[in-house]
């Protein structure tokens, strides 16, 4: 049996569910909205098993043999309002997220992907230094909170960037001293050089490998009008690809390349969690597809 923890909503994890039912998959799909319905029991002897209830349905999570997570915050559901996060419903909900990564990174199943691999998000820093021993190239970077220290990298540089040093969603803007002004206090800020280039999104599927180049005016294409072309990569820059992959201990992967005029390939960073159904646009194989046949085993 295939495990899907998420929302139909999700383009993403729509595509692979349909796929899966095309190929008569065993598919039981949790759905994550419906969390404060859901319950993990766990018993630690005498060896650790889990039990999942669902719709009035308890299923042993040793049926599973595969399992594709995308969860969310569940604060955001309507159901949950402005309760207090030590609310009883919130503890259980907290409580079903915890039992099942703890399961997820402790059994046998296929998991996509393992919440240790997808922990190595949540550290820009940490995520480029396995980019850089998988042969990519890195822009030069600066993590502060110090001003001087950030006007002095400005300075050293045409042209920075500024984003979310974790794994949190930010968008991608192009620094001016300006934007310090009432900011005296601030957290880290991730800073790097700006690279000049073709933008190249990367998806890897276990030893697969999709790429299109996007065309955009906008820094963060993913905010601004672009345009996007299936791409074939060069042998050793997609061999790097799935090598970032593994090291990462990720199955599937969202990899953001820039390549300049000179030639030169630079990695910004690796999704361990990507929505790849915005670039799913590959005439002969789907992304989704091979996502499925991962999980169909």
């Amino acid at each position: 049996m295939i495990l899907l923890w998420g929302l139909l909503e999700d383009g993403t994890m729509r595509s692979v569910h349909d796929r899966l039912v095309a190929m008569n998959a065993d598919v039981y799909f949790v759905n994550h909205a419906e969390i404060d319905r859901s319950a993990i029991e766990f018993i630690s002897s005498p060896q650790p098993s889990y039990c999942l209830s669902y719709r009035g349905n308890q299923t042993d999570f040793s049926e599973f043999r595969s399992a594709y997570l995308r969860p969310y915050n569940f604060r955001d559901y309507p159901q949950f309002g402005d309760e207090e996060e030590s609310s009883d419903r919130a503890r259980s909900a907290d409580l079903f997220h915890h039992l099942i990564h703890s399961w997820a990174e402790h059994t046998d199943a296929r998991i996509i992907n393992k919440p240790s691999a997808e922990a190595t998000n949540h550290s820009k820093l940490f995520q480029s230094i396995h980019i850089s021993e998988s042969g990519f190239l890195i822009p030069e970077s600066l993590i502060s909170n110090d001003a001087e220290e950030i006007l002095a990298f400005s300075k050293a540089h045409t042209s920075i960037i500024y984003k979310s040093m974790s794994s949190i969603r930010s968008i991608v803007k192009e620094f001016s001293p300006g934007d310090l002004v009432g900011h005296e206090e601030m957290g880290p800020v991730f800073f790097q050089r700006r690279i000049i280039g073709k933008n190249i999104r990367v998806h890897v599927v276990g030893e697969e490998v999709f790429a299109c180049e996007i065309e955009s005016e906008g820094i963060d294409y993913r905010y601004a009008k672009s345009r996007m072309t299936p791409i074939e990569l060069p042998e050793d820059i997609a061999s790097a690809s799935t090598g970032l992959a593994k090291r990462l201990g990720l199955l599937v992967a969202g990899i953001d390349l820039i390549v300049t005029p000179e030639g030169q390939w630079y990695c910004l960073e690796a999704n361990p969690s990507p929505g790849f159904s915005y670039y799913d646009i590959f005439p002969e194989r789907s992304i989704a597809q091979a996502v499925a046949e991962a999980l169909y085993i």
